[in-house]
């Protein structure tokens, strides 16, 4: 039998079928069906702040939203990673693993970070993932700032304080948060996460 137009050679390369390593995918952090989790893109620096402890500001991939303000939670209740990887939850100065302030690392196979997000619970901007009357006071005392010795928010604080989504953290937030506070005791309005996620334009 004749071959045409092949150069026949006894060499012959083993390929072993099935035994192919499948190449990992990617790990991104994606919201858990049925739950209101936002990943807010938008925001990708935290200007001054110096969040995770190493001495200079952070780049971030997002901020991460969907908590109500009562505390409790967890990162897994609304976030997941899709791909092969990981999610690292470091707690914040408070000790909290799901409060403001909290981050939360994405990890391919080899443990690097491929995205670097940060909680935030609306009316918790001292982190303790709780909305009350020590936040309304931190925020009366950042609104208050320019005029005397008080202390002032970091960028993500301002997220978490800014319920009424006016993009600044003052006294209409501040009595806001004291409402919700006080929620439980009479009639007064409750921190509601959809409406000022729906305000964010989410």
């Amino acid at each position: 039998a004749s071959i045409v137009g092949q150069t026949v050679s006894d060499k012959t390369d083993a390929v072993t079928i099935g035994n192919a390593v499948e190449p990992s995918t990617p790990p991104t952090l994606a919201v858990v069906d049925g739950t209101i989790g936002v990943i807010d893109t938008t925001r990708t620096m935290l200007d001054e702040d110096d969040i995770d402890g190493e001495g200079d500001s952070q780049e971030v991939n997002g901020h991460l939203y969907g908590w109500d303000s009562e505390g409790d939670h967890s990162v897994d209740e609304i976030f997941e990673v899709v791909g092969d990887g990981t999610m690292n939850v470091v707690a914040n100065d408070e000790g909290h693993e799901c409060g403001t302030g909290t981050i939360v690392q994405v990890l391919d196979t080899d443990d690097n970070v491929v995205a670097y997000y940060v909680v935030i619970i609306f009316g918790d901007v001292n982190g303790d993932s709780i909305a009350d009357g020590t936040d309304a006071s931190a925020v009366e005392e950042h609104d208050a700032w320019g005029y005397g010795d008080y202390d002032r928010f970091f960028t993500y604080q301002i997220a978490a304080a800014d319920i009424d989504s006016s993009t600044e953290a003052d006294g209409t937030d501040a009595s806001g948060i004291e409402e919700h506070d006080a929620w439980g005791y009479g009639d007064y309005d409750r921190i509601d996460v959809a409406t000022i996620l729906a305000a964010l334009g989410f």
